[in-house]
C-alpha cells in the first residue's frame, strides 16, 4: 500500500494499514519499512516538497536558472 501511494506521489495519504490505528506514518515509520532506494529517495523528495508547500514564508524560485 505504501509503495503504491509513493509511486502515485500521495505522500499525505500515507497512513497505518491497521484498521484500528489509521495514524499518519512519519519518517521513522517509512524508514522501518525498508523500501528500495528509489522509493526512499522519492519519499524524501516528496516530503521536502510537501513541507515547503506548507510553509507560508517559503516557496520555489520561479526562475528557470535557479537550482
Amino acid at each position: 500500500m505504501v509503495e503504491q501511494k509513493l509511486k502515485d506521489g500521495q505522500i499525505s495519504k500515507l497512513i497505518c494499514a491497521d484498521k484500528t490505528c489509521k495514524k499518519p506514518l512519519n519518517d521513522r515509520d517509512i524508514k522501518n519499512l525498508k523500501l528500495d532506494k528509489e522509493l526512499e529517495k522519492k519519499y524524501e523528495k516528496l516530503s521536502v516538497e510537501n513541507a515547503i508547500e506548507q510553509m507560508s514564508d517559503m516557496g520555489w524560485c520561479p526562475l528557470s536558472t535557479c537550482k
